[in-house]
């Protein structure tokens, strides 16, 4: 009788990395006077080829599903975050604004 090994989830090896910029971005903007989250939120969906929900951004960032929801309203309020839809889903996706001079340009006026 053979035995199955049980094997472990393995973690990203690339998350450690994405979550070291993610907190350098997160630092820089609390330096500007934002919110740390804000600039942790913006990196990982910075860094990302696709969309990501609430829940993969909590996830990822460790965060509340509530911490979550009043950063991306605040990041959505800002202009620098915006929604983004999968055919066929119901549940919301955010993508980042990726023009730094026009996120620039909102925060100024």
């Amino acid at each position: 009788m053979m035995m199955l090994a049980k094997t472990m989830p393995q973690e990203d090896p690339v998350k450690p990395s994405l979550l070291k910029v993610a907190d350098a971005i997160g630092a820089l903007m609390e330096f500007w006077g934002f919110k740390r989250a804000m600039g942790r939120m913006w990196a990982i969906l910075y860094m990302n080829q696709e969309p990501l929900s609430a829940q993969d951004l909590g996830d990822t960032l460790t965060m509340s599903a509530g911490a979550v929801s009043m950063t991306l309203q605040e990041l959505l309020k800002w202009g620098v975050v915006k929604k983004a839809w999968r055919p066929g889903e119901r549940q919301g996706y955010y993508e980042p604004e990726t023009d730094i001079w026009k996120m620039v340009s909102r925060v100024f006026r």
